[in-house]
């Protein structure tokens, strides 16, 4: 049997999610074959990270007649259940299928790629989101700077995000637009992650990586989108996480 499952989303944690959500198909389903449909949204960058991850599926240009198609296979937000889960729910109402949400089963890298000269109990974090103020679920560049700056006086820091984020000055190790085995190494080797719902937060659940997620505008909520190993903090305020951080991991000061 041959589904069809078209993306039009950008985002590397919509993906990531996608690649949990064919896990869950291979699981349970191995007879059926997964098709992508190719979107414009689904860069090149995009097609190499759903390469990356351990899960069977194909590429094509467009859907066979009559088989089983969704045009925009997106998750159906409902505060009471996990993005995962959402998108599971459509697909088996748009496929027929018969497919059960586990909550630990994540999609796995292929294999990691870990660069030379990271400092060892290293945290791993962006400088931003999708955008640089602050608004909706985005806690904005200046805040990631400031927290940046407080922990770094007791942990290592090293940045990953996109191309043309803007530089952590306390960052010992600076990655962005890597090659997705050397961000899944990345998160594979840090002490733990620091992000908010985005793309660092779904690879570092499907590896089941420790990250402090930071839920600051009601978008989202810890329902919606936690992951094996998360620690939600619903707050905004710098000095808050820091000190929540702090408390949890309990670290010595460094020189």
């Amino acid at each position: 049997m041959n589904i069809y499952l078209q993306r039009n989303a950008s985002g590397l944690g919509d993906w990531t999610m996608t690649a949990t959500v064919i896990t869950h198909i291979h699981a349970q389903r191995p007879d059926v074959n997964v098709k992508l449909v190719r979107s414009p949204q689904a860069t090149p960058f995009l097609q190499e990270m759903m390469a990356s991850f351990d899960i069977n599926f194909e590429w094509v240009d467009y859907a066979e007649p009559h088989a089983p198609y969704i045009k925009h296979f997106v998750y159906k937000r409902n505060q009471d259940k996990h993005l995962i889960e959402g998108m599971i729910e459509c697909l088996n109402h748009k496929t027929g299928l018969d497919i059960h949400y586990v909550p630990d089963l994540m999609c796995a890298p292929k294999s990691t790629s870990v660069p030379e000269g990271l400092p060892p109990g290293y945290v791993l974090m962006p400088s931003r989101g999708k955008k640089s103020k602050a608004m909706g679920k985005e806690w904005g560049a200046s805040n990631f700077s400031r927290l940046a700056k407080m922990l770094s006086q007791h942990f290592p820091i090293v940045q990953t995000g996109a191309s043309g984020d803007p530089i952590l000055d306390c960052a010992s190790n600076v990655y962005l637009k890597c090659e997705p085995p050397t961000l899944h190494g990345l998160i594979q080797n840090c002490r733990f992650a620091v992000t908010m719902v985005n793309g660092l937060c779904c690879l570092a659940g499907a590896q089941k990586k420790k990250a402090y997620t930071i839920y600051c505008g009601g978008v989202e909520t810890p329902i919606l989108a936690t992951f094996p190993n998360q620690i939600p903090l619903v707050m905004s305020d710098a000095n808050d996480i820091f000190n929540e951080i702090i408390n949890k991991e309990k670290p010595v000061q460094l020189d």
